[in-house]
């Protein structure tokens, strides 16, 4: 039936430190992410179980040395952060199943101790497969965090957020034809009144049909229809609020083959409620042929790759500047491939790179449109001491070279740690 795609010790950890500083000295893509780990927390095969329950409780130390905490373009600061990330994952079932999780992860900077603080994030999840063909899945990830200051002089932007996916299949007796119902949320609220403008909500609905015309391949139709409310925003005549059109094709594989996940590309609208923003300047909708593949290739037992590729509209708040214009939106082109290596039993090697192209809406017809260019790089070496048990050494890269030379960002960050997942 169809399932719905969600997706000597010492000496070896000496020798992987030295590869991976010897890429480039300097280091990782973000600080250790509480979120991350309550997915290392569920991926884990784990000791403490009775019958179809599932305890996992972990937590996970990392050293991290960033050359750019600030995410500044110039007159960068860098500085050594401590974080301590605990964690809990719960797993209730087999064909109807139950996941819970929690993880906080507690971040201590070595100098700009003032940066200090601790982020929470929260899982919970259900799949209910019933014998006549009817799956209905639910997926809620929350998320209480700060910002980096973009200067040392501004306050950290504390937020919460909140995601929903909750979809309804029905799969015909045949199993060739599935429908499927779709809900998706997105919220986002910053604690600081100063950042009331930024707060907003989307939800998606949606519907696809998926036909099985190869035994593990699906064609797929689908439409969706999105509304943006920016809902503490002070003027409803020139709020950002506005409404999204999409209709795909594509194809989709199932996760039980070598190749699986899903790709799919078609048209999409972005219209806006209002004609003019704040500043008078008439607000543009925009309609593009967008793509988006997310896909994993399983080659061999020791090597997957993980293929990703997006062409979309996404929501901005850049202000714009003396030179460049104000923007609602920017085209989002981009795309990264990764891959995991076993290199021996117990040391596995992971590699990613991606780049991504970002086209500001134009506004303001007597400035410049901005454009920016954002290359990424990941390398790392993980080393499985024991089955509850791992430690990791990383290097990551990130690059963003914008035409607003005031919205460049580079960061190098090195960290290491270890993973104690029961």
């Amino acid at each position: 039936m169809l399932r719905r795609h969600i997706t000597g010790c010492k000496g070896l950890l000496t020798a992987a430190v030295a590869i991976v500083l010897l890429l480039v000295a300097g280091v990782p893509s973000a600080l250790a992410d509480s979120t991350e780990f309550i997915s290392k927390l569920s991926e884990s095969k784990g000791n403490i179980r009775s019958g179809n329950l599932a305890f996992h409780p972990g937590v996970e130390l990392t050293g991290t040395f960033d050359d750019n905490i600030f995410n500044t373009a110039v007159d960068e600061k860098s500085d050594f952060i401590s974080t301590i990330t605990p964690g809990v994952f719960l797993s209730l079932g087999s064909r109807h199943k139950l996941e819970l999780g929690y993880a906080a992860g507690i971040n201590y900077y070595s100098n700009f101790t003032d940066e200090n603080f601790t982020s929470h994030s929260a899982r919970a999840s259900f799949n209910l497969d019933f014998p006549a063909g009817l799956n209905v899945s639910f997926l809620d990830n929350y998320l209480q965090t700060k910002d980096p200051r973009g200067e040392e002089r501004q306050i950290r932007a504390s937020h919460r957020s909140n995601d929903i996916d909750f979809s309804v299949d029905y799969v015909f007796p045949a199993e060739k034809l599935t429908i499927r119902a779709m809900f998706t949320e997105n919220w986002l609220k910053y604690d600081q009144t100063a950042n009331n403008d930024r707060n907003k909500r989307t939800d998606v609905f949606g519907g696809a049909v998926l036909y099985r015309f190869m035994p593990k391949t699906f064609a797929l139709v689908e439409y969706m229809y999105g509304l943006t409310n920016y809902f503490d925003s002070t003027d409803a005549l020139t709020d950002k609020n506005s409404k999204s059109h999409a209709v795909n094709v594509g194809l989709q594989w199932d996760p039980t083959s070598k190749l699986s996940g899903t790709l799919k590309t078609g048209w999409m609208k972005k219209t806006y409620d209002n004609a003019l923003d704040p500043s008078g300047n008439a607000y543009v909708d925009k309609d593009l042929w967008g793509v988006e593949a997310v896909l994993t290739y399983l080659a061999t037992d020791r090597t997957k790759f993980d293929i990703y590729l997006n062409r979309s509209i996404d929501d901005t708040d850049y202000t714009g500047s003396a030179s460049y214009s104000t923007a609602s939106h920017y085209v989002n082109v981009g795309g990264s491939l990764a891959m995991e290596h076993v290199l021996v039993p117990k040391l596995t090697l992971k590699l990613k790179a991606g780049f991504q192209r970002h086209e500001y809406e134009q506004l303001q017809a007597a400035l410049l449109a901005r454009s920016d260019s954002i290359t990424e790089f990941d390398a790392g070496l993980r080393y499985d001491v024991r089955k509850w048990l791992s430690t990791a050494v990383n290097y990551s890269y990130y690059n963003n070279n914008s035409d607003d030379d005031t919205r460049d960002e580079k960061h190098n960050r090195t960290s290491l740690s270890v993973t104690a997942v029961f």
